[in-house]
């Protein structure tokens, strides 16, 4: 049975901008619910040129305790890498958190 606080939370996510190799001050933060986050990716890639950026780090959370990708967040990220190279611009890594474990999409040969 899981416990209390993980079936509380919600999903959430950050976007961090890098520039020549160094994050940038702004973060773009959301929230989602217990299952999932709704991620507004025209809007990010447009945050990201508005910036300046060259890449883009995406971290979300898991609140099962489970970093495992669902089949939508492969999804989305692959839509969103493509978004980005139609930009010159590329994800550095997308990770999800879930209590203390994690998944890296680029450790896993995923980007």
């Amino acid at each position: 049975m899981p416990d209390s606080s993980s079936t509380l939370a919600i999903e959430q996510y950050s976007v961090v901008l890098i520039r020549h190799g160094q994050p940038l001050p702004q973060r773009l933060d959301g929230t989602g619910n217990h299952a999932s986050v709704e991620l507004p990716l025209d809007d990010i890639v447009a945050w990201a040129m508005q910036h300046r950026a060259h890449e883009i780090l995406l971290c979300h959370t898991h609140p099962s305790g489970d970093p495992q990708p669902s089949h939508s967040d492969l999804m989305v990220t692959r839509r969103l890498c493509a978004k980005l190279r139609r930009r010159n611009m590329r994800m550095t890594d997308h990770l999800i958190i879930a209590h203390r474990r994690s998944f890296s999409f680029r450790a896993h040969g995923l980007l």
